[in-house]
């Protein structure tokens, strides 16, 4: 009978046994790399900080965005920089620290990495957020940052070198309505969509956003008498002769603003309309996704942004009344579909105008 029983010698000898140990080496060794390996929770630091740093090397990878929750069974002080995070045990202390590089020239391509977002080194949390929203990678928490909310709304915008903005940028209040025309019993022009309750007529608020955003950046548009039609006064301005003002005009690019009308008053977007057949698209599609951006980041009542390309051709043969073809094929443009006039309470194209206008300009410098 053979006996089933081994000798020590057999057990250490075994394959398993000897890979398991030299497993456990190599292991040893990849931690004390990281900055040595002494004290009590090393290995979760060390483990903390790999993670941590694979972590936002792989949010730059990402298209979408993400709000990743990474949590640790213990508590660590963190220090995330450029290229490298520290982990510490309780406080920001040289030697106790676990350090991780991840990116040896500071940079990890299309995406910036905001390594301060946050002061951690002052106090220890398990739980920290990895996000990637828009063209920005950041680690947060909510146990430091109380405010903290990620916004996974943020179009990613291209980086792309494009066509400068010159500093005559035609407003386009769309839409445009007389009463005093009305009274004469004449074509008074367009009202647009229009809320009893709020007693808001599109045409008039489309004119006061252009009028508050003028007064934003007077050093980005051109002079007021050379916008679409009066940014004073409600008032009907002809499509053919708002299109051949911006044809003559010496600027590159036009805004036009309009609001936008749903049913579902729970649905409050902003859409940015560009021309698909535009000569500068890239450029278009650039400064849309910047305004939008701005806009989505300091209105948190918006629930969705978009950029949807049009192609004014096909509007010229079957709708050529259609706002829209104001958006010229040799010009940087976007029509601003802002909101929902629909919404009875607290809403933001009557509450919040100056906001709007504000965050328009914000993302007009930023393009």
């Amino acid at each position: 009978m053979i006996s089933k029983k081994g000798t020590i010698v057999d057990l250490v000898l075994m394959p398993v046994f000897t890979t398991v140990i030299v497993l456990g080496f190599i292991l040893l060794s990849i931690l004390a790399t990281i900055n040595g390996l002494h004290g009590d929770l090393q290995p979760e630091k060390a483990s903390t900080a790999i993670n941590s740093g694979l972590l936002t090397i792989g949010l730059h990878d990402l298209t979408g965005n993400i709000d990743y929750i990474y949590s640790n069974k213990h508590n660590f002080s963190f220090d995330f920089q450029d290229n490298k995070i520290l982990v510490y045990t309780k406080k920001k202390d040289k030697s106790d620290a676990i350090t991780y590089s991840f990116a040896e020239d500071g940079s990890l391509g299309r995406l910036t990495f905001i390594p301060k977002t946050l002061n951690f080194t002052n106090k220890t949390i398990r739980e920290l957020h990895f996000v990637k929203q828009g063209n920005v990678v950041f680690v947060d928490s909510p146990v430091v940052n109380k405010k903290f909310k990620a916004n996974l709304d943020l179009l990613e915008c291209s980086r792309e070198k494009t066509t400068a903005l010159k500093k005559d940028i035609i407003l386009d209040p769309a839409l445009g309505w007389d009463k005093s025309l009305e009274k004469e019993g004449v074509p008074a022009g367009e009202k647009g969509y229009m809320n009893q309750r709020l007693q808001i007529t599109e045409s008039d608020v489309n004119r006061i956003l252009a009028a508050r955003l003028f007064g934003y950046g007077k050093d980005f548009f051109a002079e007021k008498a050379q916008h679409t039609r009066s940014l004073s006064q409600d008032s009907k301005v002809d499509l053919k002769e708002k299109i051949n003002k911006i044809q003559k005009s010496k600027g590159n690019a036009v805004i036009s603003l309009r609001l936008g009308s749903y049913d579902d008053t729970d649905f409050n977007p902003v859409v940015a309309y560009i021309n698909g057949e535009s000569n500068d698209i890239k450029a278009s599609r650039k400064l849309a996704c910047r305004i939008l951006n701005s806009l989505s980041s300091k209105l948190p009542e918006i629930t969705d942004i978009a950029i949807v390309p049009v192609s004014i051709s096909q509007l010229d043969n079957f709708y050529s009344k259609s706002p829209k073809r104001v958006l010229l094929k040799d010009k940087i443009g976007l029509q601003l579909v802002i909101g929902n006039v629909q919404i009875g309470n607290k809403n933001m194209i009557v509450e919040k105008q100056d906001d709007i206008a504000r965050a328009i300009y914000d993302g007009i410098k930023a393009y």
